[in-house]
């Protein structure tokens, strides 16, 4: 599952709690080789989706007050961008490495 570009902080909290009580239903049920998967599939969006909020809430306590409703994706992909950006100005000052 993607973080779509209209994802909202609030969605991804709200999804992170419904695969983590779905996980925590199916989990114990792994004797089916099919839910092995599915227990797999909940496992990796749980994880996404921590880091999406870990990530949200370092940019928000650098950017300082930022509303319920901000997007999450265009967040990360200004920073992602101004980072890049930052990285290429800096490259011709890098000492070689070989």
């Amino acid at each position: 599952m993607n973080v779509t570009r209209y994802c909202l902080q609030l969605d991804v909290q709200e999804r992170l709690i419904k695969n983590k009580t779905l996980y925590n239903v199916v989990e114990p049920a792994l004797s089916n080789k099919y839910l092995a998967g599915l227990v797999a599939t909940l496992d990796r969006r749980i994880q996404l989706d921590k880091q999406v909020l870990f990530h949200f809430t370092e940019l928000r306590k650098e950017v300082g007050d930022l509303p319920q409703n901000t997007v999450v994706s265009s967040m990360f992909l200004s920073y992602r961008d101004a980072y890049s950006r930052v990285g290429s100005d800096v490259q011709p000052f890098r000492p070689n490495r070989g």
